[in-house]
């Protein structure tokens, strides 16, 4: 069973149109959300690169088991800021497909 989400319940707005600020906003969110999966991104491919430097060098011959748990937690660092950027995003495209169009103004002579 398919769980609905109630935008509209927490949104009233989103039943009339949306305004000028209300759109920038939403775009605001978007790269927002792109900024935290590059942020995610970067984390995941500094923890790599730890954890490649671990086992190139011969001083941390003891702690090489590290690197590998350096790479897991990479893994994990990378996969849990794409899923979470697949949501959120599937999120902001069904509040701007729910939104009507704005009305244009017409112009003053």
């Amino acid at each position: 069973m398919k769980r609905r989400h109630h935008i509209h319940r927490y949104y009233p707005k989103l039943q009339s149109e949306l305004t000028l600020r209300d759109r920038l906003a939403i775009d605001r969110t978007h790269l927002a959300n792109r900024r935290t999966l590059l942020a995610m991104f970067r984390t995941a491919l500094y923890l790599v690169l730890a954890g490649m430097t671990i086992m190139t060098l011969d001083i941390l011959e003891e702690v090489k088991w590290s690197s590998y748990v350096l790479y897991v937690i990479a893994a994990g660092v990378f996969i849990y800021g794409w899923v979470s950027y697949r949501i959120t995003d599937k999120k902001l495209r069904a509040t701007e497909a729910s939104a009507p169009a704005p009305k244009s103004r017409k112009k003053r002579r």
